[in-house]
């Protein structure tokens, strides 16, 4: 793990256990656990992208496998704004593909709750007709799964 502080009490020669010894010591400290990150090489970002689900993470995979340039999470639509102007609703789709000028976002809810985000995806198209994006649904991941060896989020 990266940028892990890890002391580690030094062991001499093995020590036998009696019936009458005392619980062991912590053998060791970890002060903080960094999770760690592939490095990708088609990624088009700035900064190293923080999934927000393990599916994210395995559709970067993907895309960085076949070499497709993305770049995460990187544009903010409002979709309504209050009488004063403060945005009341936006979407961030999770993954941008330069080279097909297309949005892609990730979901792996269960097809009966994904009512909210089909809502948001139309109030986009009506907005910003312009602009493409394609949602993958559950069924959609599991298809990439079986085909490339994914980790199914759970």
């Amino acid at each position: 793990m990266r940028g892990a502080t890890v002391k580690i009490r030094q062991l001499g020669e093995r020590q036998r256990h009696d019936a009458d010894s005392r619980s062991s010591e912590p053998v060791a400290t970890l002060d903080v656990v960094v999770p760690e990150t592939p490095v990708f090489q088609a990624y088009c970002g700035s900064d190293p992208p923080r999934f927000a689900n393990p599916a994210e993470l395995e559709y970067a995979k993907v895309l960085d496998w076949y070499g497709i340039p993305w770049a995460y999470e990187p544009t903010t639509f409002v979709l309504e704004r209050d009488e004063e102007g403060r945005v009341v609703e936006a979407f961030t789709p999770d993954f941008y593909l330069p080279d097909q000028d297309l949005y892609l976002e990730v979901t792996v809810m269960k097809q009966s709750l994904v009512t909210r985000k089909n809502r948001k995806l139309r109030k986009l198209r009506e907005q910003y007709p312009d602009i493409k994006i394609k949602l993958f649904y559950e069924r959609d991941f599991e298809r990439l799964a079986a085909r490339f060896g994914l980790q199914k989020a759970s």
